[in-house]
């Protein structure tokens, strides 16, 4: 059993390895298929593309990844050498080569760029070269270039990594006519590189040529020259350099090169704005003689010079700024204004580091001048530490003024966290209402955010009944802050109805409008004065935005948005919707039909009007009210008589005939009178309606009409209009007075009926008694024209008035009596129980009799 185990176990060793053979066989077989058919497959495209090399590069680079190119490299390097095709740039090898060669390399890799890479990477062949000095001259020895052409790519081709140019120069001392040439090369790459060599050369000649290019175009090449050729060599040319050349890195080296003596020395020159400014950037912020020189250029007109003067003075704590605001004092009157002009113009270019030393401050003055500072410029905290010490030193009481301007810099730089420290200050005394009410002055819609919470909070109790103002508040607010909250308001069903409303007028405010229809579809919440209001608001939005949310919902079927939104437009919208809105009146909702009517009423002409008449047969009874309620107050006499059909039928209901005596009591047109007349005489039942139609305000015209119909009514109807008269009070008293004056015929008697039972007549005659002159003499006019007994017996008392003008209309009143319509009235004043009526009765008569002798 052991040999057969053991002769089993081996021939499974010699299945296994045979298996693994075959697999590795088949492998490395596919693997040499593989690599034969991409072999073949390179080989295909560079014959089909040879003739175009951007497309051949494309085809190469979509074709294949970068790891197949290099197990393809040898492919490459033979076909370029058959086909003469530059193969390693096409394919993207040779930056592979490149860095290969930089991070070691070796002589294949070398030859390799040497022969197909010159132009995109001969340095790296240089780095190289530098490592093994033996390839250099293996380096020059090419068949299609010449030496110059080779330097000129190796500078070209060079990233710009520091390379030992000293070892340079050395191995290449023999070729320094090839890198003199490059200085003079219209590429500043070939000048940097040649200088980069250049200046370890102790040649006289080649100093006088890098003495010259401290003017190169290219700063990397003037800075390279400038730090590394002594200072003896450059002393010439050092002020030059530090007054002129724009680059703050050349400068910087040319700075270098100077001992602290002569540093100084040129500060204390005479030099130009430009030149102390590209000095400036050299300085040191802790020396105290630099620190002087840039508050001089601080003081200097040139804005750009006193900025970075600014800045400079602020890179280190303890600086000259520092110590003059410390140090300002108002008891020295100058020195504080001229304190006050340096920092607010450091202040000016945000150089604010001297507030720093604010917690510092004891004098009043100078926390002022810093407050001042603040509301525009410098950091928060220190306003923050202002306001802790104000507040500790209970400032209020002390100086009133100071806490002002403190609340004032708060809210103009929007500091809230000084300001939680102000409303907790406001919390412990409030009681001191002056002291709040000096807060709340100062705030304004640019700073109602800071208050945002407290609002907030008063928006959200349905109890704050101050609405519109806390509204207006609310709508100046951040969107950011607002929204969210007006949001959630229109949306929580369960929030009382003051506070969704209240939230859809303060939205309606914001004029976004991407919040139209949101809004638009709220209107039925809102009473019908609330949603004229609401789309007033929403006529102002732009009409690009607005129209066409309103063209939606006017044909949208729900009864409720189209009644409530056709009665809420404004009138330009009206009758931009003219059409539409008409043809809502066929609606079969009540609802539409009667807003529709309403909408049409305000904007309609008397066709528009009549074409109305046919809704006061309306089978629903609410819509044939407001219909005849806007014909009765809109119409003419034409349409009148319709409703007065109406108002006599049997078969209408009261609340539409109450509906067209509400209308008529607002109408202006005096046809109305003789209907309503009409009606009283006709109808009864309707009297007590058509007297409280009557006492509604009417115009001139109406009250005109009124008293005319007094003539020749029945004495019941008479009763109505004195009854109506009585109830308009001093607007229907003032009316008839105009009539009065008008001296209309055949109702004189009557208006002077109306006046006597309205007891307007006792008021004129008190007014005699008035110390105003142009009142006595109005009352004296009016009572003379009223021309009764009772008017005139009052009248007469005024004979006596100091006033002339007074006196002549009162003797011209009772001499008018002479005639034959006045004797009787005469007659009964010279025969009057008062003894004063009887006097100046006769006195004014006598006065008339001697005038018209005279």
């Amino acid at each position: 059993m052991g040999k057969i185990w053991q002769i089993s176990q081996t021939t499974s060793l010699i299945i296994i390895a045979t298996i693994t053979v075959i697999l590795i066989l088949t492998v490395t077989l596919l693997i040499i298929i593989r690599n034969k058919k991409q072999k073949q497959y390179f080989i295909n495209i560079v014959e089909e593309f040879s003739s175009t090399a951007d497309l051949l590069r494309e085809k190469i680079v979509e074709k294949f990844s970068p790891s197949n190119l290099i197990r393809l490299l040898p492919l490459i390097e033979e076909l370029a050498e058959e086909k003469a095709l530059p193969l390693i740039t096409l394919s993207g090898m040779d930056s592979f080569l490149y860095r290969k060669l930089i991070s070691g390399g070796n002589y294949k890799t070398f030859d390799l760029v040497r022969r197909h890479a010159v132009e995109t990477s001969m340095y790296a062949c240089f780095y190289y070269a530098l490592k093994n000095p033996k390839m250099i001259e293996h380096l020059f020895s090419h068949p299609d270039y010449s030496d110059i052409e080779i330097m000129r790519f190796i500078a070209l081709t060079w990233d710009r990594t520091p390379f030992d140019t000293k070892k340079a120069f050395y191995l290449l001392q023999d070729r320094i006519n090839l890198i003199t040439e490059l200085t003079a090369d219209q590429q500043s790459q070939c000048r940097l590189f040649a200088s980069s060599i250049l200046v370890n050369s102790p040649e006289e000649r080649i100093t006088r040529l890098l003495l010259q290019m401290v003017e190169d175009p290219d700063y990397n090449v003037r800075k390279i020259i400038i730090s590394n050729l002594p200072s003896n060599i450059l002393k010439e040319k050092i002020e030059s350099i530090l007054a002129e050349d724009p680059s703050c890195e050349v400068r910087e080296e040319a700075w270098k090169k100077l001992t602290k003596e002569e540093r100084e020395a040129f500060l204390d020159k005479n030099i130009t704005d430009q030149h102390a400014l590209h000095i400036l950037r050299l300085l040191n912020p802790t020396d105290k003689n630099h620190q002087e020189f840039a508050l001089r250029c601080l003081k200097s007109p040139n804005e750009e010079l006193a900025f970075y003067a600014a800045h400079f003075l602020c890179k280190q704590p303890g600086s000259i700024l520092d110590y003059i605001f410390i140090k300002a004092d108002s008891r020295d009157r100058d020195g504080f204004k001229e304190a006050e002009t340096i920092l607010t113009k450091a202040a000016g270019y945000q150089a604010t580091a001297f507030l720093n030393s604010v917690a510092r401050i004891e004098n009043t003055d100078t926390i002022l001048l810093a407050l001042k500072i603040l509301r525009e410029k410098g950091e928060k905290k220190h306003i923050l530490t202002i306001t802790r010490k104000l507040i500790a030193a209970s400032v209020w009481e002390k100086n009133p003024r100071t806490y002002r301007e403190l609340i004032k810099t708060i809210l103009a730089r929007r500091d809230e966290i000084s300001l939680l420290h102000i409303k907790k200050f406001l919390k412990s005394n409030k009681n001191n209402h002056q002291l709040i009410n000096a807060t709340l002055e100062l705030l304004d819609k640019n700073t109602v955010n800071l208050v945002s919470d407290l609002l907030s909070e008063l928006f959200l109790d349905p109890k704050y009944k101050k609405r519109k103002k806390l509204e207006e508040l609310l709508s100046m607010e951040e969107k950011s802050i607002l929204l969210p909250l007006l949001l959630e308001t229109i949306e929580d069903k369960g929030k009382p109805l003051i506070l969704k409303k209240s939230a859809i007028r303060v939205l309606a405010l914001q004029k976004l409008p991407y919040c139209i229809g949101l809004l638009l579809e709220e209107l039925p919440t809102l009473s019908q004065e609330e949603a004229v209001e609401l789309t007033n608001i929403l006529s102002q939005y732009p009409e690009e935005a607005i129209a066409p949310e309103i063209e939606t919902y006017i044909n949208t079927y729900d009864a409720r948005m189209v009644s409530t939104l056709i009665a809420a437009l404004p009138v330009e919208y009206k009758k931009k919707y003219n059409k539409k809105i008409e043809e809502k009146m066929s609606s079969p909702d009540p609802m539409v039909r009667i807003a529709a009517a309403y909408s049409i009423a305000e904007i309609a002409d008397n066709k528009q009007l009549q074409n109305m008449e046919t809704l006061l047969h309306d089978p629903d009874i609410a819509v044939r009210a407001n219909v005849a309620r806007i014909l009765a107050e809109r119409g003419n006499k034409k349409i009148y008589n319709k409703l007065s059909q109406i108002l006599q039928s049997d078969d209408e209901f009261s609340e539409v005939k109450h509906s067209i005596l509400e209308g008529l009591g607002k109408s202006n047109n005096p046809d109305k009178i003789p209907l309503l007349m009409d009606i009283t005489e006709s109808t009864p039942e309707l009297e007590k309606y058509i007297t409280r139609t009557l006492t509604n305000r009417m115009s001139p015209e109406c009250i005109k009409a009124l008293a005319e119909e007094l003539k020749n009514r029945k004495e019941r109807t008479r009763e109505v209009i004195k009854q109506a008269f009585k109830a308009q009070g001093e607007l229907a008293e003032n009316n008839l007075l105009e009539l009065l004056k008008q001296d209309i015929g055949g109702i004189k008697p009557i208006i002077n009926q109306l006046l006597e039972d309205t007891g307007l007549i006792d008021i004129y005659i008190n007014r005699l008694n008035n110390r105003n002159n142009d009142i006595r003499k109005e009352a004296a006019k009016l009572l003379s024209k009223i021309g009764t007994e009772h008017a005139l017996r009052g009248l007469v008392l005024a004979a006596a008035d100091p006033e002339e003008d007074i006196r002549i209309i009162t003797i011209k009143a009772i001499a008018g009596l002479e005639g034959k319509n006045g004797k009787d009235i005469l007659d009964r004043l010279l025969s009057d129980p008062n003894k004063k009526v009887r006097k100046y009765t006769r006195w004014a008569l006598e006065r008339k009799k001697l005038e018209n002798k005279a």
